[in-house]
């Protein structure tokens, strides 16, 4: 992150930098030196403009040096989990793309109040499962399966990430 961030900064043009999952490169021993990059301390600024992109879905595992200094972050956009039916039947009809039936809105309910990304790993693992059986459709009872499978794994409840509020 502190090279590609020292890039950015040097570079002649307009550069968006898309850092995916933030949290998984800010090791401790690091963030001195992006807290200083983020800062502009270390490397001139890009005349020609830079725009960071960040995303994660553990924000409360940001340091707060980084999530709470006006400068180093200037937008914070949250997207909240699943609210509804509807949205969770647009959201699975368009992650199980041609194999999306009808029939799979019997697993809804059981996707509100999860995020996109699960929607998204229930689909590819169902497809999974379904290939993996041979079967060229994906069924309900597949589809069940593995909202049955993922939830399970979530409820695990073991959970290395530190707990802190954010304050957002």
């Amino acid at each position: 992150i502190h090279h590609a961030l020292n890039v950015v900064s040097e570079a002649r043009f307009p550069v968006l930098l898309i850092v995916e999952e933030i949290d998984v490169y800010l090791r401790k021993e690091d963030k001195a030196q992006i807290l200083n990059v983020l800062d502009g301390l270390e490397s001139p600024n890009n005349p020609r403009g830079a725009l960071l992109i960040a995303t994660t879905n553990y924000p409360e595992v940001i340091d707060e040096r980084i999530a709470k200094r006006p400068g180093r972050v200037d937008r914070i956009i949250h997207i909240p989990t699943i609210q509804d039916g509807d949205q969770a039947a647009r959201m699975l009809q368009r992650y199980m793309a041609t194999q999306w039936s009808e029939d799979h809105r019997a697993v809804v309910d059981d996707l509100i109040g999860q995020t996109g990304a699960f929607v998204r790993e229930v689909a590819l693992y169902a497809r999974m499962l379904a290939a993996h059986n041979r079967e060229t459709i994906v069924s309900v009872n597949i589809l069940r399966q593995s909202v049955n499978s993922l939830s399970s794994q979530l409820a695990t409840g073991y959970d290395l990430r530190p707990k802190r509020e954010m304050g957002f």
